[in-house]
């Protein structure tokens, strides 16, 4: 179990809005965009409780320092995200709780490409195996002592199925010729994998790994992660139908030589499938990272507090529904009202009633003007929004008289 106390939490108890901005993926930071709203709330004379939130996505790290100073960041030099290229991680270490987090896109992230360019078939996850070594590591200096170690899955730009990573970890994986494959594993060289046996030196006793799933997608299907995820890695109609017939094909392997099929876990499609490559490691629990990076944060004593929750999102969409921590924030509130700044929001999109959504890309500002001015995009909305905020907290101020 972890056992953490967020210092977020204790900042601002009686503040009758929550801040809880998610990150503007490409444009603003989560914390950015929290400092940017209550400031604006400061302006207009009003107290908020700012607490950022994540599902594992981007920002994770960032916002757990932020929340807790026990974190110790530490840097690494491991595997990016193409075979050949080296890039420096940053992890956290909670020495007191005896906690590891590790944010897989630090070593295969979309933002690690080189001048982002789009590799699906060439992305490795290779370097996140290399992370988790080094938390093996780590905790191997006091064997007698458990540890936890979170593995955070989004922005990946992979679909591997998390072979590099388990390569990286000592799993061998053999050609049809039964000749063991020496380089470094990607999507394209899942057509040569027709077997595999598990690393000769077993996985410390004293570690417990979560895996962290910021979503519902199953490795294989109709809703999968090649459907869902591989043509926002910039697959092709070719490269998708390649995805899914060697992902099917390994999945088969994976069950045939250590029989167990997590092909169609919810949470198994994360990252390209990472999640259900490290769902092999024994002893391995695959999670929501909504609700569990939530709770550790505070969030729903929080809401309980709050007369207003103001949250953010890039584009709202079904995907921020179905498990990320929007829609996790949004089920918390139950019937407080959810203000959302988004970037965009997808036309049809049904929400609940206490849900209002205000669009960065608006009459004042069009797509690419909200994304290269998400500050001043953002300060817009708000004040397009402050009559409805000012009628949140007047209502729930009478009613509590």
């Amino acid at each position: 179990m972890i056992i953490l106390t967020a210092e977020a939490n204790r900042k601002n108890p009686m503040a009758h809005i929550l801040v809880a901005p998610a990150c503007f993926k490409g444009s603003l930071p989560a914390l950015k965009a929290g400092t940017i709203i209550t400031e604006f709330l400061v302006q207009q004379g009003l107290s908020s409780q700012l607490t950022p939130i994540t599902d594992g996505g981007d920002d994770t790290l960032a916002i757990l320092s932020w929340c807790d100073s026990e974190f110790q960041n530490i840097t690494a030099t491991v595997n990016g995200p193409l075979p050949e290229q080296s890039v420096e991680a940053s992890y956290l270490v909670h020495m007191r709780n005896r906690l590891i987090v590790i944010e897989a896109a630090q070593a295969h992230g979309m933002n690690r490409l080189p001048q982002k360019e789009k590799a699906p078939m060439e992305a490795t996850s290779y370097g996140v195996g290399e992370l988790i070594l080094l938390a093996q590591n780590m905790t191997q200096m006091t064997p007698n002592k458990k540890w936890t170690l979170l593995v955070t899955l989004g922005g990946s730009a992979s679909t591997d199925a998390g072979v590099g990573a388990l390569q990286a970890l000592g799993c061998r994986f053999y050609n049809k010729n039964h000749n063991p494959i020496q380089f470094k594993l990607n999507a394209s060289a899942l057509v040569h994998i027709h077997q595999l046996i598990p690393p000769s030196s077993p996985f410390p006793e004293n570690l417990d790994v979560v895996i962290v799933s910021d979503v519902n997608t199953s490795l294989l299907g109709p809703m999968g992660c090649v459907p869902i995820f591989a043509p926002q890695k910039g697959a092709s109609e070719a490269d998708m139908e390649y995805l899914e017939r060697e992902l099917s094909r390994i999945a088969e392997v994976f069950h045939r030589d250590l029989e167990e099929d997590f092909s169609l876990l919810p949470g198994s499609g994360a990252a390209g499938g990472l999640a259900f490559g490290l769902c092999h490691i024994p002893g391995s629990q695959l999670l929501p990272g909504s609700q569990l990076l939530c709770d550790f944060l505070g969030i729903p004593e929080q809401i309980e507090k709050s007369s207003l929750i103001i949250t953010t999102e890039g584009k709202l969409d079904p995907q921020s529904l179905s498990g990320k921590a929007t829609g996790y924030l949004i089920e918390s509130a139950k019937d407080k009202p959810v203000f959302i700044f988004c970037g965009q929001q997808e036309p049809g999109l049904i929400l609940p009633d206490n849900v209002r959504v205000f669009p960065l890309v608006n009459d004042q500002f069009n797509l690419n003007e909200a994304l290269y001015e998400p500050e001043s995009a953002l300060n817009h909305a708000l004040s397009l929004a402050l009559p409805q905020i000012k009628h949140v907290l007047d209502t729930a101020t009478i009613n509590n008289l």
